[in-house]
């Protein structure tokens, strides 16, 4: 599912998840980051295991350990997170969220849920409500609670509102505070001194909402859409074999010269090298083109032209359109990276 919620381990204060999984607050109702993280993670027991190893049939102990969430009542299979060294600070889930209680009693606990098996847990506050010349944006901080190896804690302040795991990478591309704090012996500490951070939020606030005026008040030239759109899709890379062919004989007539002597299998890894590089050009293309589309249909039609309407263009298909890789996890995926280019080559224009 997009969503990678565990079971039903979600809460929202009000307005309920696109999902519609898990739980809505009632009016009026108060909580803490680590009450609705206690409630989300019950029985989510995150635990490190020793490794050992045979050699020569004598059994040794290794300095690394399983990271390794024991089953629990709506999913049964013990998950393995990875593996780390034995210094690998593992904190439960409310200790964490504790830290960030203080944070409570200025602004209210909007979601709270539990993804990827349990290895991320997520909790986030409603900021602030402002606006984008007339364009609605709310500000969430979002604190992500990591327990897999090689991904650290985070802490956000971001304008998207975090119900999914898909939410939460889109929170964590358009953050504009990211403080990323990883498994050592004082990252409790280091998550009190990142709520300290956060909670000066109003200048990251007018940060960006600077940035984003100055995107809607740019009106781009044709040239200048295309330069968004080509950073956020790229032509790819030549293939390392076809590159160095190109490069030692430029001309259609030098490599049909070169290639005359060469025997099926060596024109068969070519004439594959070079459908394949056509099929990913054609895709680059083709994603452009579903871009160009969402820019000229901009919802806004005073804002249509402007960088902000080329850069929604780019979010919006990033998110939305179908493919094999629709529900990948945009921590690390291709997707979050186009929104990312995109934004840097917006901004580059609108400071023009």
């Amino acid at each position: 599912m997009a969503h990678e919620l565990v079971g039903d381990r979600f809460v929202a204060r009000e307005t309920p998840g696109w999902h519609r999984i898990g739980r809505t607050a009632k009016k009026g109702e108060q909580a803490t980051a680590s009450e609705w993280v206690e409630e989300v993670t019950k029985d989510a027991e995150v635990v490190k295991l020793p490794m050992t190893y045979w050699l020569d049939g004598k059994e040794y102990k290794s300095n690394q350990v399983a990271i390794v969430r024991k089953p629990m009542k709506d999913d049964y299979v013990p998950r393995q997170f990875g593996i780390a060294s034995d210094s690998w600070k593992l904190e439960s889930y409310v200790a964490c969220a504790k830290v960030f209680d203080k944070l409570s009693e200025t602004y209210p606990v909007e979601t709270a849920g539990l993804i990827k098996h349990g290895a991320i847990c997520f909790v986030s506050f409603k900021a602030e409500e402002w606006n984008v010349l007339g364009d609605q944006v709310i500000s969430y901080i979002t604190v992500a609670i990591s327990m897999k190896p090689g991904i650290s804690h985070h802490v956000l302040h971001t304008p998207v509102r975090t119900v999914c795991n898909n939410t939460l990478s889109m929170a964590i591309s358009s953050a504009n505070i990211n403080i990323k704090i990883p498994h050592e012996a004082d990252s409790l500490e280091q998550m009190k001194l990142a709520a300290d951070i956060v909670k000066k939020f109003h200048e990251a606030k007018n940060k960006t909402q600077e940035l984003c005026e100055a995107l809607a008040r740019k009106t781009l030239t044709v040239d200048e859409a295309e330069e968004i759109f080509l950073a956020a899709y790229p032509d790819p890379a030549m293939p390392r074999k076809l590159r160095i062919l190109y490069e030692q004989f430029p001309t259609e007539e030098e490599r049909t010269v070169y290639t005359k002597d060469l025997d099926a299998d060596q024109m068969a890894t070519i004439k594959l090298a070079e459908l394949r590089h056509q099929q990913l050009m054609g895709r680059a293309e083709s994603l452009r083109e579903l871009a160009r589309e969402c820019y000229a249909k901009f919802d806004r039609e005073d804002m249509r032209g402007t960088a902000w309407a080329a850069y929604n263009a780019v979010t919006e298909n990033s998110d939305w359109r179908e493919g094999s890789n629709a529900d990948e996890s945009l921590l690390f995926g291709s997707r979050a990276k186009e929104k990312a280019r995109a934004f840097d080559a917006a901004v580059a224009l609108a400071g023009k």
